[in-house]
């Protein structure tokens, strides 16, 4: 698939993403050089207190990880529908 500017579906991609996000999450947490890594990257990478919080806080579980990151992405996400972008096409 080549780059475009559509997005994509969500109900099926979102769930892989928290798959891997939430196995990263896991990982940071568990060996104290990958959380290391995590805290220079999150200081360059990561928006906003409250995102670091909801999203890598230690000991979320997978539900609430999933629910926070819902939270955080579906809404422009629907923005950029509301804009007019379409989904990726197979």
């Amino acid at each position: 698939m080549g780059k475009s500017n559509d997005l994509p579906k969500w109900d099926h991609y979102f769930p892989l993403l928290c798959d891997v996000e939430y196995l990263s999450y896991e990982t940071a947490w568990k060996y104290d050089k990958a959380h290391d890594v995590f805290e220079k990257c999150a200081a360059e990478h990561v928006n906003t207190d409250e995102a670091k919080m909801k999203l890598y806080g230690e000991g979320l579980s997978k539900d609430d990880f999933t629910s926070h990151l819902r939270e955080m992405i579906l809404p422009p996400y629907k923005a950029a529908q509301n804009l007019g972008f379409g989904e990726w096409r197979a």
